[in-house]
């Protein structure tokens, strides 16, 4: 199905306003965390409804697939957002050892954990008891990936000097590097920020094999180009609380990681890319805040 730019323009125009609404109302509700699954809802009511009026589909001609990886992927984010992320960690286990080594890194490996179950076993296991679906129908394949290699690396070279400014601003640093917790006394141990980033990696896995695998492929099977801009409605709204401007950046990133997951039908040089940015973003964070490494 070729693109449609009724929906394209309307899925748009409504993760801009919600970017707008929620960084302009962040000391009132609608500024909140509560409003986000709201905001997840309303944009596949929205998505839907552009769908239909404009004749795409119909109710009747919804495939099961469609169904099936639109609701689930909402449902799975708002349980995500609501129980799996790190402030929800002292909700499911209460206070822990504070004197534990690893005590500080708790939360952080708990939202791992949350997002590799949520955003890719459970996927992957619905896929296959209600679709009959494989993997490889979801972009974890590695065919042909290597002649796409090169955008990926330019991708890479252009977003670094980006960070690398952004590493100057005081709105950066207050939230970069994530993993403060592993900072004492101005120092980071080298082998402590190693294990950090790996663990980090399995974030952007699940993440891309949801964003561009499982709810990218899973609509596009029907919908064709359309399904990039449900994707990009909750990959955004799921930035919310990062800097604005990084949420803003978020739609043009997951349109461009989208259309190229499409093009070599995989999503794992986009993990790549994502990784290497975050990794490039705590690394100058660090830098800008003068911490001392240590091995």
């Amino acid at each position: 199905m070729p693109l449609h730019f009724g929906v394209a323009g309307g899925c748009l125009l409504y993760v801009l306003s919600c970017i707008a609404f929620w960084y302009n109302n962040r000391d009132g509700w609608f500024g909140s965390s509560e409003t986000v699954p709201y905001l997840l809802g309303g944009g596949l009511v929205l998505f839907f409804g552009l769908c239909i009026g404009f004749r795409l589909i119909s109710w009747r001609t919804i495939h099961k697939e469609t169904i099936v990886v639109a609701v689930s992927s909402i449902v799975l984010l708002t349980v995500l957002w609501e129980y799996g992320r790190r402030d929800s960690f002292h909700f499911w286990f209460g206070q822990v050892d504070v004197s534990h080594p690893m005590a500080p890194l708790f939360p952080f490996y708990f939202f791992v954990a949350s997002a590799v179950c949520l955003r890719m076993m459970v996927p992957l296991l619905l896929a296959r008891l209600t679709l009959g679906r494989s993997p490889l129908d979801y972009g974890y394949g590695f065919h042909g990936v290597l002649r796409y290699t090169w955008i990926y690396v330019v991708t890479l070279l252009v977003a670094i000097p980006l960070v690398m400014y952004a590493a100057t601003l005081p709105s950066f640093l207050q939230k970069y590097p994530l993993c403060k917790q592993i900072i004492t006394a101005n120092t980071l141990s080298v082998s402590s920020f190693v294990l950090y980033q790996l663990a980090y990696s399995l974030v952007f896995a699940s993440g891309e094999s949801f964003w561009r695998g499982y709810m990218l492929f899973g609509l596009h099977r029907q919908l064709g180009a359309n399904a990039l801009f449900f994707m990009v409605i909750p990959y955004v709204i799921s930035h919310f609380g990062k800097p604005w401007p990084e949420t803003l950046g978020a739609v043009f990133t997951g349109l461009f990681l989208g259309s190229l997951a499409l093009a070599h039908r995989s999503f794992w040089l986009g993990v790549a890319t994502h990784w290497g940015v975050a990794l490039s973003m705590d690394i100058f964070a660090i830098r800008g805040r003068m911490v001392e490494w240590v091995p």
